[in-house]
Protein backbone atom coordinates (compact mmCIF):
# COMPACT_ATOMS: atom_id res chain seq x y z
CA UNK A 1 0.00 0.00 0.00
CA UNK A 2 2.69 2.14 1.11
CA UNK A 3 4.83 1.73 -2.38
CA UNK A 4 1.58 2.54 -4.34
CA UNK A 5 1.23 5.98 -2.66
CA UNK A 6 4.66 7.14 -3.21
CA UNK A 7 4.31 5.88 -7.21
CA UNK A 8 1.30 7.98 -7.60
CA UNK A 9 3.31 10.86 -5.70
CA UNK A 10 5.47 10.77 -7.80
CA UNK A 11 3.76 10.43 -10.98
CA UNK A 12 1.70 13.32 -9.51
CA UNK A 13 5.04 15.77 -8.91
CA UNK A 14 5.95 14.64 -12.16
CA UNK A 15 3.48 15.88 -14.17
CA UNK A 16 2.98 19.15 -12.42
CA UNK A 17 6.75 19.69 -13.48
CA UNK A 18 5.90 18.94 -16.90
CA UNK A 19 3.25 20.70 -17.51
CA UNK A 20 4.15 24.30 -15.69
CA UNK A 21 6.04 25.45 -18.37
CA UNK A 22 3.59 24.33 -21.12
CA UNK A 23 0.91 26.29 -19.11
CA UNK A 24 3.60 29.34 -18.71
CA UNK A 25 3.94 28.93 -22.75
CA UNK A 26 0.63 28.17 -24.01
CA UNK A 27 -0.38 31.87 -22.30
CA UNK A 28 1.49 34.09 -24.54
CA UNK A 29 -0.44 35.95 -27.20
CA UNK A 30 0.07 35.53 -30.84
CA UNK A 31 -1.03 37.61 -34.01
CA UNK A 32 -1.54 41.40 -34.86
CA UNK A 33 -3.21 43.87 -31.57
CA UNK A 34 -5.75 45.46 -33.97
CA UNK A 35 -8.90 48.06 -33.46
CA UNK A 36 -12.03 47.69 -35.09
CA UNK A 37 -13.27 51.31 -36.51
CA UNK A 38 -16.22 53.21 -35.82
CA UNK A 39 -17.83 56.30 -36.55
CA UNK A 40 -17.29 59.48 -34.75
CA UNK A 41 -19.73 62.98 -35.00
CA UNK A 42 -16.90 65.06 -34.62
CA UNK A 43 -12.91 64.74 -36.56
CA UNK A 44 -10.71 65.84 -33.74
CA UNK A 45 -7.74 64.01 -34.77
CA UNK A 46 -6.37 63.77 -38.47
CA UNK A 47 -7.37 60.62 -39.61
CA UNK A 48 -4.79 58.27 -41.82
CA UNK A 49 -6.51 55.31 -44.02
CA UNK A 50 -4.51 52.39 -46.19
CA UNK A 51 -7.06 51.22 -48.73
CA UNK A 52 -5.88 47.97 -50.19
CA UNK A 53 -6.80 47.96 -53.37
CA UNK A 54 -5.27 44.42 -55.00
CA UNK A 55 -2.16 42.39 -54.90
CA UNK A 56 0.29 45.12 -55.46
CA UNK A 57 -1.51 48.57 -55.23
CA UNK A 58 -2.18 50.65 -52.29
CA UNK A 59 -4.37 54.34 -52.02
CA UNK A 60 -3.02 56.75 -48.54
CA UNK A 61 -6.27 58.68 -47.51
CA UNK A 62 -4.61 61.36 -45.80
CA UNK A 63 -4.86 65.48 -45.64
CA UNK A 64 -5.02 66.34 -49.11
CA UNK A 65 -5.64 64.15 -52.08
CA UNK A 66 -5.01 60.12 -52.03
CA UNK A 67 -1.76 58.87 -52.76
CA UNK A 68 -1.39 55.72 -55.09
CA UNK A 69 1.82 53.31 -54.33
CA UNK A 70 3.03 50.09 -54.12
CA UNK A 71 2.98 47.66 -51.18
CA UNK A 72 7.13 48.17 -50.65
CA UNK A 73 6.61 52.26 -50.53
CA UNK A 74 3.72 52.33 -47.87
CA UNK A 75 6.42 51.67 -44.66
CA UNK A 76 8.34 54.90 -45.98
CA UNK A 77 5.37 57.28 -46.76
CA UNK A 78 3.50 56.27 -43.35
CA UNK A 79 6.72 57.00 -41.58
CA UNK A 80 6.48 60.88 -43.35
CA UNK A 81 2.91 61.33 -42.49
CA UNK A 82 3.73 60.28 -38.70
CA UNK A 83 6.95 61.64 -38.15
CA UNK A 84 5.39 64.45 -36.38
CA UNK A 85 2.05 63.51 -34.72
CA UNK A 86 1.83 62.42 -31.24
CA UNK A 87 -0.35 59.59 -31.37
CA UNK A 88 0.16 57.37 -35.00
CA UNK A 89 -3.21 55.56 -35.78
CA UNK A 90 -3.88 53.97 -39.20
CA UNK A 91 -7.26 52.40 -40.46
CA UNK A 92 -6.39 49.45 -42.85
CA UNK A 93 -9.73 48.63 -45.39
CA UNK A 94 -10.13 47.22 -48.79
CA UNK A 95 -12.40 44.57 -50.75
CA UNK A 96 -14.16 41.93 -49.83
CA UNK A 97 -12.44 39.67 -52.55
CA UNK A 98 -8.88 40.05 -51.66
CA UNK A 99 -7.26 37.45 -49.75
CA UNK A 100 -6.38 38.04 -45.66
CA UNK A 101 -3.20 37.23 -46.15
CA UNK A 102 -2.71 40.49 -48.02
CA UNK A 103 -4.70 42.52 -45.37
CA UNK A 104 -2.23 40.60 -43.20
CA UNK A 105 0.53 41.69 -44.76
CA UNK A 106 -0.35 45.37 -45.18
CA UNK A 107 -1.36 45.40 -41.18
CA UNK A 108 2.19 44.14 -40.35
CA UNK A 109 3.49 47.16 -42.67
CA UNK A 110 1.50 49.74 -40.89
CA UNK A 111 2.32 48.50 -37.29
CA UNK A 112 5.45 48.85 -37.79
CA UNK A 113 5.19 52.82 -37.74
CA UNK A 114 2.22 53.15 -36.53
CA UNK A 115 0.82 52.90 -32.60
CA UNK A 116 -2.20 51.97 -33.05
CA UNK A 117 -3.76 49.81 -36.16
CA UNK A 118 -7.62 49.63 -36.99
CA UNK A 119 -9.74 48.24 -39.66
CA UNK A 120 -11.70 49.36 -40.90
CA UNK A 121 -14.96 47.59 -41.95
CA UNK A 122 -17.56 47.24 -44.42
CA UNK A 123 -20.48 48.91 -41.65
CA UNK A 124 -18.47 51.14 -41.11
CA UNK A 125 -19.09 54.59 -43.59
CA UNK A 126 -15.84 56.06 -43.75
CA UNK A 127 -17.12 60.19 -43.93
CA UNK A 128 -13.55 60.96 -42.63
CA UNK A 129 -14.64 61.24 -39.12
CA UNK A 130 -13.77 57.34 -37.84
CA UNK A 131 -12.27 56.27 -34.18
CA UNK A 132 -10.87 53.56 -32.56
CA UNK A 133 -12.34 52.02 -29.07
CA UNK A 134 -10.29 52.78 -26.42
CA UNK A 135 -9.48 51.24 -23.10
CA UNK A 136 -8.09 51.77 -20.13
CA UNK A 137 -4.75 50.86 -20.47
CA UNK A 138 -3.62 53.59 -23.13
CA UNK A 139 -4.10 57.29 -21.47
CA UNK A 140 -2.01 59.27 -23.94
CA UNK A 141 -4.56 57.54 -26.99
CA UNK A 142 -7.62 58.06 -24.66
CA UNK A 143 -6.86 61.94 -24.11
CA UNK A 144 -6.03 62.33 -27.87
CA UNK A 145 -9.68 60.96 -29.15
CA UNK A 146 -11.44 62.32 -26.41
CA UNK A 147 -10.43 66.11 -26.21
CA UNK A 148 -12.76 68.06 -26.28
Amino acid sequence: MQVRTTIGASFAALFLILATPVMKIGSSAVGFPIFIATTRPECEIRTTVVDVADEHWLRVLDSGPATTLRTNELEGRLHEIFRTRAIAVVFITGSGDLPFRRIAEVIDIASRQADHVAILTPAVKFNGCVTINVSGDSPSLRAAFNRR
